[in-house]
């Protein structure tokens, strides 16, 4: 009798497993299908509009190019900072915006900068996440735009 109980217990509970995995697993089905939507109907950048209010376009998904300036300890491996436009320049103080902050994965795991690298230039499908403030290392603190980036491909190894 007790074998009989411990084995229904053991057979519910593996089934409750059972259960949330598929749950999880159509739950990031459903995310990654969202993200694909979003990159598909992502807009031309327009750095004047997102310099001016980084916050009105959050949530909005944009395609651009971006010149990594920063990408190392500072910034860990799921940030760097960068020069973005709608197009890739040929110097860097043509880039229309002059500084910004990008993220990616959760913290541990960026599979979409594996291969990018600091002064890589990049095209990107990415989310606008609104203002981001940081301290700068001479003292000061500045506010930048930022992006979550969905999808990246290099233009430019450096």
């Amino acid at each position: 009798d007790v074998t009989s109980r411990q084995e229904v217990r053991s057979e519910a509970q593996g089934c409750l497993e059972t259960r949330r995995a598929e749950q999880e697993a159509t739950e990031e089905a459903e995310r990654a299908a969202a993200r694909e939507a979003a990159i598909a109907s992502a807009q031309p950048v327009n750095v004047d509009e997102i310099i001016k209010n980084p916050d009105a376009v959050t949530g909005q998904v944009f395609t651009m190019v971006v010149l990594i300036t920063q990408f190392d300890a500072a910034t860990g491996t799921c940030a760097f900072r960068g020069y973005w436009d709608s197009a890739q320049r040929e110097y860097n103080f043509e880039y229309a915006g002059d500084n910004a902050l990008f993220t990616a994965g959760d913290g541990l795991n960026r599979p979409v900068l594996d291969g990018i690298d600091q002064n890589d230039t990049i095209r990107v499908a990415a989310e606008g996440k609104g203002s981001f403030s940081y301290d700068t290392q001479i003292g000061g603190s500045t506010t930048v735009p930022s992006f979550e980036v969905l999808r990246a491909e290099v233009l430019l190894k450096e």
